[in-house]
């Protein structure tokens, strides 16, 4: 209802009550303006013009009085008829209240049309002033003089005879003006017809010029309540040539560029939504990935933690393996210096030959498990190397879909400032998603190096020990032969010395391998706690994406709901 109103225009503010308006008031100043202007000087022209006719007249009519006494006896002016003949015929043409009369120098009434102020004393005081005048000897030149006389305004000429008499013509005012006062209703009943037929005409050229704005502003009001549909009356209004239109053609080229704004923004806001909603499944799947990852992590936490605990073990299994071969050593010096002792040594070492193969069986399964060990976090190093790939292949897709975004994000101006904003901010964690990958991707490749190496070296050390438990059984061999003689058993003894020395130097070797297994631990589980502490820092960055990507998708609802309001079709 507000709307309505507003639309609509009053009666009295409309552009056609104006222009009406305009028109009657110049009518108005026209007509003012003819009666206070032409029609004093008409007035003024036409009292000057029965003046002059008044005074020519009293001239003529007292020059034949002149004359008439001139050739009759002055006894003539005592005969009223003889006077009334020729001063009846003394009035102005179609002048009704026009008369003359005749007085003498003493300032009696001669002759009047009124017959009881014949013989009276004339009572009009500018003739009273001539009489006077005429008394003091004077002649007044003849001339028209106003008076006023029972309230109304006359005009009276004056003729002063030689012969002794005065003659007076008279005429009213409103007489004289007769003719202008019928020229001027005249004129005002022309004024108020030509007013009549200006504003006929003002409200025909002002109904013409104020349909086309009316329409224009239906058309107006139509773009206003969202109608953007093609509009034939709009577009026949195009074809106007006036200023009408030239509005038009402004409003219809509006309405066309608002058209294709809305269809852009309804296309664009289609691709957001489709963006947002990949960018969401991409987001969850990868928030998966990321949790397997960590999964996986946890599990070579546990793997290092217990490659720390059996390279432990070994490393005191190795520490026991030097000290036997230390005893053995001395108890082959003993025999060298004690040949007499050779049979209860030889026992004594076979037992300790015993003891120390039980020991190098369970070195060797000690080996066995580092062995397979190395290999367990060789290949859970391969894992995370594969998850760290799909990591970085996922975070480059998200740069990709960012990129996009920001690229749709421009093309639709100011409405798409905020999706902008989120595509820059999931570009962001894209990268940063790569550069964690890198750096894990690069802690793997130091971890495989690492792997390899124990694995190369793990190798190496079984190896050894099969070559131990081999030369183990050969000195069980020889001192089973101890017996058949002395110089077989010094030259057992030998080897057994030559074995021995070899044996340390394994040992040694083994030492510094299993010294090395117990750093390559501790940087496992360093390394693994920053893999599990990056892997933490991208599940949250993909749940901030994920959470970015729904709230995209909410602004692309908003924005196509508010693009559905817009009539296209």
């Amino acid at each position: 209802m507000n709307e309505r109103k507003k639309s609509s225009v009053s009666f009295w503010h409309s552009m056609k009550t104006s222009f009406m308006l305009v028109v009657v008031a110049v009518a108005a100043a026209v007509v003012v303006m003819y009666t206070l202007m032409i029609m004093p000087g008409i007035r003024s022209n036409i009292r000057q013009i029965y003046s002059n006719y008044l005074l020519d007249l009293t001239l003529s009519y007292g020059s034949e009085l002149d004359e008439t006494l001139t050739r009759v006896d002055d006894k003539m002016l005592d005969h009223v008829d003889t006077m009334q003949k020729i001063v009846e015929q003394a009035q102005l043409e179609g002048i009704d209240s026009s008369y003359g009369y005749i007085v003498s120098t003493d300032g009696t009434m001669l002759y009047h049309p009124t017959a009881e102020k014949i013989g009276q004393p004339v009572e009009n005081e500018t003739v009273k002033k001539i009489v006077a005048e005429v008394k003091a000897g004077k002649t007044p030149e003849p001339e028209v003089v106003s008076y006023m006389f029972d309230g109304t305004r006359k005009y009276a000429a004056c003729y002063v005879s030689e012969n002794g008499f005065i003659f007076v013509m008279t005429a009213d005012d409103t007489d004289l003006l007769k003719a202008a006062n019928k020229l001027q209703a005249r004129g005002i009943g022309t004024a108020v017809v030509v007013l009549i037929f200006g504003v006929f005409v003002a409200w025909i050229c002002a109904r013409r010029m104020t349909r086309p704005l009316i329409r224009v502003t239906s058309a107006v009001d139509r773009i206003a309540g969202f109608d953007l549909t093609e509009d034939p009356e709009l577009i026949a209004l195009d074809k106007n040539k006036g200023e009408t239109g030239a509005i038009a053609h402004a409003v219809l080229h509006m309405k066309q560029a608002l058209r294709s704004m809305v269809q852009q923004i309804r296309e664009q806001s289609v691709n957001i939504h489709q963006a947002s909603g990949q960018l969401e499944e991409n987001a969850t799947a990868t928030s998966g990935n990321v949790d397997s990852v960590e999964t996986a992590v946890n599990e070579i936490a546990t793997g290092a933690t217990s490659q720390a605990t059996e390279t432990q073990r070994a490393t005191e299994d190795v520490v026991m393996m030097g000290t036997m071969i230390e005893n053995t050593s001395t108890q082959v010096e003993n025999l060298n210096s004690a040949a007499v002792e050779m049979s209860n040594a030889s026992a004594s070492a076979r037992d300790a030959l015993e003891e120390l193969n039980h020991i190098n069986e369970k070195a060797i399964e000690s080996i066995e498990v580092i062995y397979q060990q190395t290999h367990t976090t060789n290949e859970s190093a391969l894992k995370i190397k594969d998850v760290t790939e799909l990591i970085a292949s996922i975070a480059e897709e998200t740069n990709l879909l960012s990129l996009n975004a920001s690229i749709e994000a421009a093309r639709a101006g100011d409405a798409g400032k905020g999706f902008a904003v989120v595509a820059s901010q999931i570009q962001k964690l894209a990268e940063q998603s790569n550069a964690s990958t890198k750096k894990i991707d690069d802690i793997i490749h130091m971890l495989l190096t690492d792997s390899e190496n124990a694995v190369h070296t793990m190798e190496e050390v079984r190896e050894v020990m099969h070559q131990q438990s081999e030369k183990v059984e050969q000195t069980k061999q020889v001192f089973g032969s101890v017996n058949q003689g002395i110089d077989q058993s010094i030259s057992g003894m030998e080897t057994i010395s030559e074995h021995t020395r070899q044996l340390d130097h394994a040992r040694e070797n083994i030492v510094d391998t299993v010294q090395n297994l117990s750093a390559i631990a501790q940087e496992n589980a360093a390394s693994t706690e920053e893999t599990n502490a990056v892997v933490m820092e991208i599940g949250g960055v993909m749940q901030q994406i994920s959470g970015n990507a729904q709230e995209l998708r909410r602004i692309a609802d908003i924005l196509e709901k508010n693009v559905e309001t817009f009539k296209l079709d």
